[in-house]
């Protein structure tokens, strides 16, 4: 009976205990705190679920731009744009035009007008004082369909400032600018005292020639706009040292230069106006070879290069001067201005052959790349469809003809690729070192810019 006593007595107490611990911890707060629980383990996931992916973004970014660094090929005439990428770029190319070198090598005036009778002999030497002031600015895009093969369009365009400030120059040791029979002629009475006002204004128009404007400025000046593939034929492994690189480019340029009027052309001794390109259909090609050297990845790279490039003119018509006049009285006999007041319509030129050549040494470290360079630039003679009288004018006026010059050129670049930015920036200065019948281009200079981006790459 005691037994039954204590045993109802301890289970009445279990329950009481039991119920005032439910009254105490009651159901709202023991759901609240597994709630905070959840929502901290979530959080506290998100978080780091956006850390590892804004890691993950960046890592792959900085690897994707390692690897693409390492892959390519900084310097070199066969160097591509890697497939999949979009290659944008542009340059200036700055230079002045003063003097040229003649026929026999030797240098002078720009533009030179040398009065000489058919019988022989000075009558009048005139500098016209040509000063030029050039600035091309070319756009490039090229996309890389694959790592050998690119397609490549230029677009250029031409700045030019030019004046003319002639100047007469003495024809003997008595300080004449006239011969006896010329100022007879042409009625000069001071022949010690004439200038180039009176050549201009008065000489020129009885010679059959307009007075020329003296100052032209021209800005965005379309050349010849061009577009062609770039394929890397062969390029070796490279397991052991030199190792070969070939590739060709051949191009078409369009004709859509913005050509002077044919009345102010500098090429037809009219005026100041000069040629931004060629202004006909062309075709060429460039093949170039590299032989590394020597390379050390991210440290050095060494690269000798030689470029062939080739391209013709085909055969376009070009416009007359039409403001010639009739030459006054025995002038008519002078080469260099006959009678050509009857041209009018049109006559055929054919630019015909371009050619050029380089030899190239290059080095560059993952970040820096510097060059050296010789070149040597060929003109062919144009041919001209056209009366005698006219062709005769043009080659004594020594602005078209066969022409070839030479030049170095020193060059240096960077490249940001190594601090993951898609940029390279470039400068190039050309010294001229000899010439024959061509204009001597003096503080030559190049200034380029290149972004190439990543649109279907795969590295």
């Amino acid at each position: 009976m005691n037994r039954t006593r204590i045993s109802i007595m301890a289970l009445a107490g279990l329950f009481v205990c039991s119920f005032a611990s439910l009254t105490m911890a009651q159901p709202g707060d023991v759901t609240a705190t597994a709630s905070d629980d959840i929502e901290l383990v979530v959080e506290t996931a998100e978080m780091d679920a956006a850390a590892q992916t804004s890691g993950s973004l960046f890592h792959r970014y900085t690897e994707f731009w390692t690897r693409a660094s390492r892959k390519a090929n900084r310097i070199g005439v066969t160097r591509q744009v890697p497939k999949g990428f979009v290659s944008v770029g542009a340059e200036i190319k700055s230079y002045t035009i003063t003097r040229r070198y003649d026929k026999v090598r030797k240098e002078g005036p720009a533009f030179p007008l040398n009065v000489t009778a058919i019988t022989g002999g000075n009558h009048l030497n005139v500098d016209m004082g040509l000063n030029a002031e050039l600035m091309q600015r070319n756009f490039q895009i090229a996309y890389g369909i694959t790592d050998l093969l690119s397609v490549n369009i230029e677009i250029p365009t031409m700045y030019m400032d030019v004046a003319m400030n002639p100047s007469v120059a003495t024809i003997d040791g008595q300080d004449n600018k006239v011969s006896g029979p010329s100022a007879s002629i042409l009625d000069i009475q001071d022949r010690k005292n004439y200038g180039a006002a009176d050549f201009i204004y008065n000489t020129l128009p009885l010679l059959g020639r307009p007075s020329p404007a003296t100052n032209y400025t021209g800005d965005w000046l379309l050349g010849d706009v061009s577009a062609g593939v770039s394929w890397n034929a062969y390029r070796s492994e490279c397991k052991s040292y030199p190792c070969l690189s070939v590739s060709f480019f051949p191009r078409v340029w369009f004709p859509t230069a913005s050509m002077p009027d044919s009345n102010h052309s500098l090429a037809y001794g009219m005026g100041p106006m000069m040629d931004p390109g060629l202004g006909g259909w062309s075709v060429g090609s460039t093949q170039g070879l590299d032989v590394r050297l020597y390379r050390i990845e991210r440290w050095l790279d060494l690269v000798a290069s030689v470029q062939v490039a080739a391209r013709y003119g085909f055969e376009q018509e070009r416009d007359y001067p039409t403001m010639l006049t009739t030459v006054a009285g025995p002038a008519a006999d002078w080469r260099r201005f006959p009678d050509l007041s009857e041209l009018d319509g049109k006559f055929r030129y054919t630019p015909g052959w371009q050619l050029h050549w380089s030899a190239q040494l290059n080095a560059a470290t993952s970040i820096l790349a510097v060059g050296a360079s010789y070149n040597v630039q060929f003109n062919q003679d144009p041919e001209i469809m056209a009366p005698y009288e006219f062709v005769t004018v043009l080659r004594n006026i020594e602005q078209l003809g066969q022409s070839l010059f030479e030049y170095a050129q020193i060059s240096a670049a960077l490249d940001f690729s190594e601090f993951y930015v898609p940029l390279e920036v470039g400068f190039q200065y050309n010294i001229v070192l000899d010439g024959y019948n061509a204009m001597k281009y003096d503080d030559y200079f190049t200034i380029m810019a290149r972004l190439n981006i990543p649109l279907f790459s795969d590295i």
